[in-house]
């Protein structure tokens, strides 16, 4: 065997035998930005670019919000993300085939500044799978809208419908329906998370336009309401009822 059939050889049985890594395909739209303000821009490896309205999204995007910046971005799910101002987010992974297509997955990663999401088709089920990675806690949402945001070494998350679970190395909370609590924070991996009763001042701050000239706002609690599961809606407690016997 020539010399040059002995390299051929050689390159032929490293490539059969190397794995495969499937990926995502780069050049795949996974959302498009709807409204932005200020400088944001996503860097995807050495490419750098200027998001504005109609930019499109791919996988592995890390976007970056800067001071008085932020931007919402549809999905391909229907799922609407808000970054805050002074925001690093990253889409990982991002494939949605339909409604009743194959499994879906959503990975990405919020390392810091602030996040809103109304949720779309993708969820934490049997066959789907949701995460958000943040650098204290692993957030999984069933269906649900949700904000969290990692500041002063912390991260801090709240559920307004439906329900989200938070899980490091240490423990686990549920949020919302099936959980005893609304809202939570955790300092590290390392440490467990702490439920809160009431919305911290951190989190609300962040609004999402759904696209029908209706904001939409985390309701914040009064002495005199309720903070229902829904959106932006306020119940007022119900006055005592005086009963007085009745009296032939």
């Amino acid at each position: 065997m020539g010399l040059p059939n002995i390299f051929t050889f050689i390159l032929l049985s490293v490539f059969l035998t190397s794995p495969v890594i499937a990926q995502q395909p780069q050049d795949e739209s996974i959302g498009s930005v709807v409204l932005t303000k200020g400088t944001v821009q996503a860097s995807n490896g050495a490419n750098v670019r200027d998001l504005r309205r109609r930019s499109e999204i791919f996988a592995g995007d890390r976007i970056t919000a800067g001071p008085s910046g932020f931007a919402q971005i549809r999905m391909i799910d229907g799922a609407i993300n808000r970054l805050s101002e002074e925001t690093v987010f990253t889409f990982h992974t991002y494939e949605f085939d339909g409604e009743d297509g194959k499994p879906d997955k959503a990975v990405m990663e919020l390392h810091e500044g602030g996040m809103r999401t109304l949720d779309g088709f993708i969820r934490s089920n049997a066959d789907d799978e949701y995460r958000l990675i943040t650098p204290d806690t692993e957030v999984t949402p069933q269906g649900a809208t949700y904000e969290c945001v990692v500041e002063n070494e912390k991260t801090y998350c709240g559920v307004f419908d439906s329900s989200i679970s938070m899980k490091n190395e240490i423990d686990s909370v549920q949020l919302g329906l099936g959980g005893n609590w609304d809202y939570a924070e955790v300092e590290s991996r390392q440490t467990p998370h702490v439920p809160l009763l009431t919305a911290p001042d951190i989190l609300g701050q962040i609004t999402i336009n759904p696209g029908n000239n209706q904001t939409v706002t985390t309701p914040q609690p009064t002495p005199t309401s309720v903070t229902p599961v829904n959106n932006g809606v306020s119940f007022p407690t119900p006055q005592t009822i005086r009963v007085i016997p009745y009296k032939k």
